[in-house]
Formats: structure tokens, C-alpha cells, sequence
């Protein structure tokens, strides 16, 4: 573990009526997936309005920009991937 986030879902504070987030980060010094962990754990907490904790640990020798990137746009499918399966079950989701 490199970067734990914890995001919980609130009114939006511009437009209460809309669905945002709060989110916690912990990281280990000169590590950087706590970035990723908060992206995700914002997501899903806005998106599923329930509270959420992700988990980041990422290891590349030498990781160029476009490396990072590539691990970016994953994490970002992961996020995707995970609310296809939380509501696919026909429940709805709780977006504002």
C-alpha cells in the first residue's frame, strides 16, 4: 500500500442538490498513487453515494509520462468497471 484515499459522499457545496465528495488521503513519503486513490475513491463515493476506500500500490522502474498515463487511464476503467457492477444488479443509483 502507497496511497490509501477514504471519500464520502455529501451535498455539493456549490449546488446541494448535486452529489460531491469528500475524500481523505494517507501516502507514504515519495510515493504518488495517493493521486490515483483519491481520483478513485471521489468517483465512486460522488457516483454511488456511499462511502468509499481505495487501496493504490504501483510499481514501475523508471516510469516515463506516458507510463503514468497508461496507469491513469486504467485506474480510470477500474473506476468504471466497478459502478457497471454495482448497478448492474437493477439498483439505482444515488446521483445528484
Amino acid at each position: 500500500m502507497h496511497g490509501l484515499a477514504v471519500g464520502i459522499p455529501r451535498p455539493s457545496l456549490a449546488r446541494p442538490a448535486r452529489q460531491s465528495a469528500t475524500t481523505s488521503v494517507f501516502a507514504l513519503v515519495s510515493h504518488k498513487e495517493d493521486e490515483m486513490a483519491r481520483s478513485m475513491a471521489t468517483e465512486l463515493a460522488r457516483r454511488l453515494g456511499v462511502t468509499s476506500v481505495v487501496v493504490a500500490g504501483v510499481h514501475l522502474e523508471r516510469a516515463r509520462p506516458a507510463d503514468i498515463a497508461v496507469v491513469m487511464r486504467n485506474a480510470d476503467r477500474a473506476v468504471e468497471a466497478v459502478l457497471a457492477c454495482a448497478t448492474s444488479d437493477g439498483r439505482q443509483k444515488r446521483r445528484g
